[in-house]
C-alpha cells in the first residue's frame, strides 16, 4: 500500500476545524475537484457514519462511504468505487483518515490515505506518479479550510 500524508495547523477550536472538514460539499473543493455530492446521508449526522459521497473530479468518478465518524477527533472513509469515463479503474483503497489534535496554536490537522493501483508490474509507479498529486490537492483542500476558519472574527 502507498500511503499520502500531510498536515496543517488551523488557528481554531477542534469542534469548528471538524464541522469543516466533515461538511463534504463545501470541504472538497480543489481545482481538480469538479463536485462532491452527498448520495446518501449518514446517522445521526449528515456527514457522519455511514453517509456516501460521490466526488467527480475530470474523467474520474469516485464513490466514498464514512466508514467511523468521532467529532470532534477524526472520521475514515473508504473508497467503495472508482470508475474513468464509466469504466472501473483498478484502485483498490484500503482507507482514508483525518485526524484532529489540538494544539496551543489551535488544531492539527493530518490526512492520511492508502491505496494500490492493483495493475500487474506497474501498479507500484502508478502509485508513486499519483500520490505526490494527491498529496498536493489535499494540501491545498486544507490550506482553503485553513483560510476559511481563520478568515471568521472571533469574540
Amino acid at each position: 500500500m502507498y500511503e499520502v500524508h500531510t498536515s496543517i495547523v488551523i488557528a481554531a477550536e477542534p469542534g469548528a476545524v471538524f464541522e469543516a472538514l466533515s461538511d463534504h460539499e463545501a470541504f472538497l473543493v480543489d481545482d481538480a475537484i469538479d463536485r462532491c455530492v452527498l448520495e446518501s446521508p449518514g446517522s445521526p449526522d449528515r456527514n457522519g457514519l455511514g453517509a456516501v459521497r460521490v466526488v467527480t473530479a475530470g474523467a474520474y468518478r469516485l464513490t466514498e462511504e464514512i466508514v467511523a465518524f468521532d467529532p470532534p477527533r477524526r472520521y475514515d472513509y473508504v473508497i467503495r468505487e472508482v470508475t474513468r469515463k464509466g469504466r472501473p479503474a483498478p484502485l483498490e483503497h484500503e482507507r482514508g483518515w483525518l485526524e484532529l489534535t489540538p494544539v496551543e496554536s489551535g488544531t492539527r490537522v493530518d490526512w492520511h490515505s492508502r491505496f494500490r493501483f492493483a495493475i500487474p508490474v506497474i501498479g507500484w509507479f502508478a502509485e508513486r506518479v499519483q500520490g505526490p498529486g494527491l498529496r498536493r490537492s489535499f494540501a491545498r483542500m486544507l490550506a482553503r479550510a485553513k483560510d476559511r476558519l481563520e478568515a471568521v472574527p472571533t469574540g
